[in-house]
């Protein structure tokens, strides 16, 4: 069994990849492309809104993967009981402080 650190320290540098190496890559061409055609800047700042484009991609796949891995478990008896008791503390809080709610 892995630790929630050590997945969510996997998750991060999987992120910074997913968004570092699309970004660097458009960059690297938009600007190649400009050079080569005269086209500054607009070669450069489509291929960096791609890159993000490609980076968002990358995002949604890498946090997919990392949820349906980590589902949510179902909210027990206890749980629902200890918002309930929340609740009725913040409502007796209010009244208290002669707050309407």
């Amino acid at each position: 069994m892995r630790s929630l650190g050590g997945d969510l320290l996997a998750m991060i540098w999987q992120i910074a990849a997913v968004v570092a190496v699309p970004l660097i890559v458009g960059a690297l061409v938009g600007n190649w492309l400009d050079e080569r055609y005269g086209t500054a800047p607009w070669a450069l700042l489509v291929s960096i809104l791609a890159g993000l484009g490609l980076a968002g991609g990358g995002m949604f796949v890498v946090l997919r993967r990392y949820v349906e891995e980590n589902p949510a478990g179902a909210v027990t008896d206890a749980a629902r009981e200890a918002g309930r008791r929340w609740e009725r503390e913040v409502e007796e809080e209010k009244r208290e402080a002669g707050e309407q709610g």
